[in-house]
């Protein structure tokens, strides 16, 4: 019973280190290449900054849906942000009040951590998602980031794979002429004992 137990967590931990080395590459991937990776309809980003802490605190990892018809009051949303300090980039707070105007829907949000709503509100075709699962404080992954997003890091990415095949193959060939040296060895040395048994029977 223990032995069945032990293999379950076991599996389990795997599943979830998998899951979550997938996240990450997908995050590093993103960020290399400046451009968002989408996953079964899923987003990932990593979330530098407090204003949603302590619910989101900065160095999680979210996952953000894929948009949807609307949203209610409480969710959590990743969108394209207007606000002029940090324009065009994606910002990532709760929805405290959703505006109706001519049938269009756009929701004023705010931080958790923040003690005033943003000024703008966000239309419907500026939301990127809903988050539907944060990982919580992962300090290795930001400094991860922020090399890949270097021309060092990119071309790592690039180098990586190919000194990772490159090893491998030189590790097979070595393995191989080994193995080969080892047969001819092997053959070199039977043979000799053959001979030498056949010059002792002639004595």
């Amino acid at each position: 019973m223990k032995k069945k137990h032990k293999k379950t967590v076991s599996v389990i931990i795997t599943v979830l280190l998998i899951f979550s080395t997938l996240i990450c590459f997908f995050i590093i991937i993103q960020s290399a290449i400046k451009r968002e990776v989408s996953l079964f309809g899923c987003r990932f980003y990593y979330v530098t900054t407090g204003s949603m802490d302590p619910t989101i605190p900065p160095g999680s990892i979210i996952i953000v849906r894929k948009p949807e018809a609307a949203y209610k009051t409480g969710d959590i949303i990743s969108y394209v942000s207007r606000d002029k300090s940090i324009y065009g980039k994606v910002n990532t707070h709760r929805i405290v009040e959703i505006i109706q105007d001519d049938g269009q829907s756009s929701y004023i949000t705010k931080g958790d951590a923040n003690s005033a709503a943003d000024e703008l509100a966000v239309p419907l075709s500026d939301v990127i998602g809903r988050v539907i699962w944060s990982s919580g404080y992962i300090p290795v992954i930001g400094w991860l980031l922020d090399f890949l997003g270097t021309k060092l890091g990119f071309l790592m990415i690039i180098l990586l794979p190919v000194l990772l095949i490159t090893a491998a193959s030189i590790r097979d060939f070595t393995k191989e002429y080994k193995n080969e040296l080892n047969r001819v060895k092997e053959e070199m040395y039977q043979k000799q004992l053959e001979e030498s048994k056949a010059e002792d029977t002639d004595k």
